[in-house]
């Protein structure tokens, strides 16, 4: 859920990696369908957000255009 223009809540699916340093997907816990899960996480990209809030996991915040960095290489991640 995209809370105005600045934070996304994200239930189990997407969250900050402290070890990494960016965002993370979660295969495992993706019980329904991880390319419909890609689809929809690829949909994100035409948002910006600073805050990514997930329901388990690390929140972050970062400027807008270096959280769309980081899920634009989870997506890709995500797709390889």
């Amino acid at each position: 859920m995209l809370y105005g223009d600045a934070v996304l809540f994200t239930g189990d699916h997407l969250a900050w990696s402290p070890e990494t340093e960016t965002l993370i997907a979660f295969r495992d816990a993706c019980w329904y369908s991880w390319p419909e899960q890609t689809r929809s996480m690829e949909a994100l990209l035409a948002h910006r957000f600073a805050w990514v809030l997930p329901g388990h996991g690390r929140g972050h915040r970062g400027s807008p255009d270096e959280m769309h960095a980081h899920l634009a290489r989870c997506v890709s991640w995500m797709k390889a």
